[in-house]
């Protein structure tokens, strides 16, 4: 009887013990269990671990996203129509210097037949001129360097390719907004063949779409470009207006009386008057802008103009 004791207790001992066991698992069930876990993987601390760490990374990239700035669509519109101008530049010059380094040796079968044609001019130096001045009045954009080399010139063939590397370069510089490395790069090419109006203007492109860097891109390619001409040649007369015609938007007569000294300018009647036009005295001129002015007019030998301006300081005993 006394064995029979022992076990009956021992019986009720484990089932009181299965009793709490299946509490313990029913609550943990009810309250506690996750969406894919067993209770065996819920007591996996290093696998819990690991999911609170992925938990955590989603929360953080939820934020991230939530906080993203979402402009308008105009604005979006906008930048598109930017960006795809800039990539048609860079199409259109790409496919300029292409078609010149495939025409080049048409134009010298062109000249070699005028030449010996029956009522060919007077001279193959005559017809190159004059070829080389029409080219010129086609492309609009500044000096065209024309050659004529023999179709198979891989000295030639090798330059174009160095210059449409260096186009691609610029354009690269423009795009990361590098300003003054890109206006160093164009105004040192090779033989001077960035420094044109195409060139200027797209720098003015990358100055209008963000005004709020000072100096503007369009100010420091035409520094860049007065500071290099010791190495090249005088800007030719449009660039060298549109110089002056930035310096002065920025207030910059110290670059402007600079570049005139130096003669680093081609000056023309136009820039002149741009100058005097600047001028805001009432009455009796005593500004820089007036002084420069005169000095143009006396270069261009514009006496008239230079009379004038004199008078308007009340210097005639100068003129």
């Amino acid at each position: 009887s006394g064995i029979n004791a022992e076990y009956g207790s021992l019986k009720e001992l484990v089932a009181d013990i299965s009793a709490q066991s299946l509490m313990v698992e029913e609550d943990v069930f009810q309250n506690k269990v996750l969406d894919g876990f067993t209770l065996e993987q819920m007591t996996n601390i290093n696998l819990l671990s690991r999911e609170v760490m992925k938990l955590e990374n989603k929360h953080r990239d939820m934020l991230d996203t939530q906080g993203s700035v979402f402009v308008p669509r105009e604005k979006f519109e906008e930048t598109r129509r930017l960006l795809l101008k800039k990539e048609e530049v860079k199409e259109s010059r790409t496919d300029t210097m292409q078609q010149l380094y495939k025409h080049v040796p048409v134009l010298k079968h062109m000249l070699e037949g005028l030449q010996n044609a029956d009522n060919a001019p007077s001279s193959f130096a005559e017809i190159e001129q004059l070829a080389r001045e029409a080219v010129d009045n086609v492309n609009g954009s500044g000096p065209l360097y024309v050659e004529v080399y023999d179709d198979e010139d891989p000295a030639k063939e090798k330059e174009a390719e160095q210059k449409l590397a260096y186009i691609e370069q610029l354009d690269e510089f423009l795009r990361e907004k590098d300003y003054k490395t890109a206006a160093i790069h164009a105004a040192s090419s090779p033989g001077g063949f960035l420094r044109t109006m195409t060139t200027l203007e797209e720098f003015r492109a990358v100055s209008n779409e963000d005004d709020t860097v000072v100096p503007s891109p369009l100010f420091t390619y035409c520094a860049t470009l007065m500071a290099t001409v010791p190495q090249h040649e005088p800007a030719p007369e449009d660039q060298s207006y549109e110089c002056v015609a930035v310096a002065l938007s920025e207030g910059r007569m110290d670059n402007i009386a600079q570049w005139i000294a130096n003669k680093y300018l081609t000056l023309s009647r136009r820039t002149a008057d741009l100058l005097l036009c600047s001028c805001q005295c009432r009455g009796r001129c005593d500004c820089e802008s007036g002084t420069l002015a005169i000095a143009v007019y006396r270069d261009i030998a514009d006496y008239t103009m230079t009379v004038h301006s004199l008078a308007r300081q009340g210097a005639l005993y100068r003129a």
